[in-house]
This record gives C-alpha cells, structure tokens and sequence, in this order.
C-alpha cells in the first residue's frame, strides 16, 4: 500500500500537465473522504486497534493523483491491454496445471494459510479447475476483469466502435468464464444485458426493444442457471462452512451492524467493529459494499455509488445504461470486502483528458 502510494505521488510529481479543473475536482473528493474515515475513526471513535482505516486512505489518495495525470484512452487502453496479456498467460498456466502436470509449490505468507502457485507467480489450486491468476482468488480476478471491461461500455453500446479493443475484451472474458465466479457471472450478465438493451442499434429500432430485451435476459437465464451459479445456491441447504454460507453470515451481520449504526458505522479498525463483527456472524467480511456502510456509515458509500455512476453517466449518456453498469459494479463487488481498491477510483476521479 505504501509502495503505491509513493509511486502514485512520484508520477504525479514528474509527470504533471493536468488540467486545473480536474485537479481541484479530485483533490475535493480526496479531502471529503479522507476527511469523514480520519474523523469517523479518530474522533466518532476513540477504540482504534490498528491502522486498517488507512487502506480507505491511501488508497484514494494515490489512485487520485495518479488518475489526475492520466490520458483517459490512454490509460484505459493499456490498461486493457495489460490485463489481457496478464490474463492469457494466466489461461496458459491453468490449463497447463490442469491438464499436462504442470506443479506447484506452496508458498507460505505471513498472516494466512498461504498459497499453492505455479512458477511461484499463478495461484493455481484454488479447486475446481479455477482460474485465479495473480490473485489470492478467482472471486477478486472477476472483480479487476468486470471494473476493466467497464471502461469500455460506452463502445459495447455501440459495437461498431469495439473493433480495435476486441480481441482484448474476448481474452477477458474467457478469463472471467474460467474463475468460474458466481458473482462474476452475474455481473457480467447484467453488463452485457445493459448493452444489448441500451445499444445504438436498439435505441434507432426501437421497435426492437421487447426483442433485445428478451435477448438480455436470455442471456442474463443462461449464466444465472449455470452450474456454477447453481452449486454455489445448493450450498445454502447444507448446514456447512461454505462459501454461500460465508457470504450470506456476512451479509446478515454486516446489514445488521448498518442498521444499527447508519450514519457514521462503528469505524474501520475499532474494538467496537470486530466485537460487533464477532457478535452478529461475520466470518470473512466478504460484501465491500456492506463492509465499508459497517465501517464508515452509510453516507460514505452513496457518495462513492453516486461518483461512480455520475462518472459512468459522463461517459455513456445514458441514465438507464449507466444504471445498468453500476448495478454490475455493486453486484460483482458484494463477494470481496475490499471496495478501496484502486480499480474503484479509476470511476470516481476525473482524468487529465475531460471524458464527454
């Protein structure tokens, strides 16, 4: 966390030219919340056990500087380009492992159970043939693979214009096929549903519209009633430890610590959270979205759901695609606890290039 801010804040220092608009647009954002997590923790609640408020922090600060210098086609496209290359010698390595005996060596990390990798870089063994790649899990590549493809939403609606990032796009989504992720699918269901419907095309014939509807849904049918989508649903009538059973203990906890406490939460990093946490079911924390209302209150997460969609909306001009895509966002992340990442923020901050 610190090597990326540091770096952030290098790049931001050498390599300058931003639009002063921008800047102060972002640096705005960046005061409002590091402001509101700082007082929430230090002020509001005054148990603070450990530094984990800093991750919504540094985090923000460093992607915004960072997404201040940036040329948005520019960074989005090597961006893509970088994750697909990453994601096929991914594929490579899975079913390298998989199929043709490629091993792995178990490496230990402080603080958990460690990982199986295979040439000490892919996670290899996350079970069921699951492609995780880098990631600790399939169910945090979905989430980097569906925030990336977001970007290029505005030419899925009109797919004239995804020619030059196509093959790109279709290396994505077989990686995300391959994570075999529930939350995944879905989101990815809804992602492509949200094109269909609001395409160029459908918007010109509109007559089309109950046709691409169906199409949409349709598709959205198919991944929902996938296998994948469907053991992890019978997992919740087997009185288990299972990840369906994780995520649905963490969601009633989480939602009963927001009820609780809705404006300001019971601070990231208190003795207050992780009783709270402990005392209503929470194992793993695994909803971001409920995870952050938890920690930091609920006006702290419409503010960032509102950033982003009015991001998306700058971009797409279109409310119903842009609601479509931020649904997508909201359910792809509801299975990782981690919403301050900087893959978020690439939807909240303005770019040095202002998007129209």
């Amino acid at each position: 966390m610190m090597v990326f801010l540091v770096t952030c804040f290098l790049f931001f220092v050498f390599k300058r030219g931003t639009k002063k608009i921008n800047f102060i647009f972002n640096f705005k954002i960046i005061s409002i919340i590091t402001l509101w997590v700082f007082i929430n923790t230090h002020i509001l609640h005054l148990d603070k056990i450990d530094n984990s408020y800093l991750d919504y922090i540094f985090y923000l600060i460093g992607s915004g500087l960072a997404v201040t210098v940036f040329d948005f086609e520019n960074f989005r496209f090597k961006l893509l380009k970088y994750l697909a290359y990453l994601s096929f010698i991914s594929i490579i390595v899975q079913v390298w492992h998989d199929y043709f005996g490629l091993g792995s060596t178990f490496v230990n990390i402080p603080g958990n159970d460690g990982w199986a990798m295979s040439l000490y870089f892919f996670n290899t063994e996350w079970g069921e043939n699951r492609l995780a790649s880098i990631f600790w899990e399939p169910g945090q590549y979905q989430i980097v693979l569906i925030f990336v493809m977001g970007l290029f939403y505005k030419e899925m609606l009109d797919p004239f214009t995804l020619k030059p990032y196509l093959k790109h796009l279709l290396i994505l989504t077989i990686a995300l096929i391959m994570t075999i992720s529930t939350s995944g699918y879905i989101a990815f269901g809804i992602l492509i549903s949200g094109a269909i419907v609001n395409s160029a095309y459908g918007r010109k014939h509109i007559y089309l519209l109950p046709l691409l509807s169906f199409l949409a849904f349709s598709i959205f049918l198919l991944l929902w009633n996938s296998d994948a989508v469907q053991k992890k649903i019978a997992q919740g009538e087997v009185n288990e430890e299972n990840s369906f059973n994780i995520r649905m203990a963490d969601n009633l906890a989480l939602l009963t610590m927001v009820g609780n406490k809705p404006v300001f939460g019971y601070g990231a990093g208190t003795k207050s959270a992780e009783d709270a946490k402990n005392k209503f079911g929470s194992i793993s924390q695994s909803n971001g979205w409920l995870r952050s209302a938890a920690e930091n209150g609920t006006p702290y997460v419409l503010y960032i759901l509102v950033l982003i969609y009015s991001s998306i909306k700058r971009r797409v001009h279109i409310v119903s695609a842009a609601l479509f895509l931020l649904f997508a966002f909201i359910l792809s992340q509801s299975g990782e606890g981690n919403t301050y990442f900087p893959y978020t923020y690439m939807y909240v901050f303005k770019y040095c290039t202002q998007q129209t």
